[in-house]
């Protein structure tokens, strides 16, 4: 029961503390934000907001592989081509719909 606990809670922390970081510099630095002078369908936040937040996701199931196992090596390598599409569309806001599905 405790290895279960264990293997939930460190990549949760994970997760937190590298989403407290991504927000915290990305508000800083405007670096990936959904801003709020575009006329896009697909924003509807009002304020600039962070959009980065898959990173922290990624670096939760590495950091949760790398201690506890390789169980889930092939959902992490099958989920790497939506995170890299996804997270260069957050840097860069110039990907297709097409390419998005």
């Amino acid at each position: 029961m405790n290895h279960i606990i264990l293997q939930t809670t460190v990549p949760f922390l994970a997760s937190f503390l590298i989403q407290f970081l991504v927000i915290k510099n990305f508000n800083m630095r405007s670096f990936c934000m959904d801003r709020a002078d575009t006329d896009k369908p697909q924003r509807f936040h009002d304020v600039p907001t962070p959009r980065a937040g898959g990173l922290g996701i990624v670096i939760a199931l590495i950091v949760g592989l790398s201690v506890f196992g390789r169980e889930g090596v092939y959902l992490a390598v099958s989920a790497l081509p939506a995170f890299v599409i996804g997270f260069y569309e957050d840097m860069t806001s110039s990907i297709s719909p097409r390419l998005r599905l």
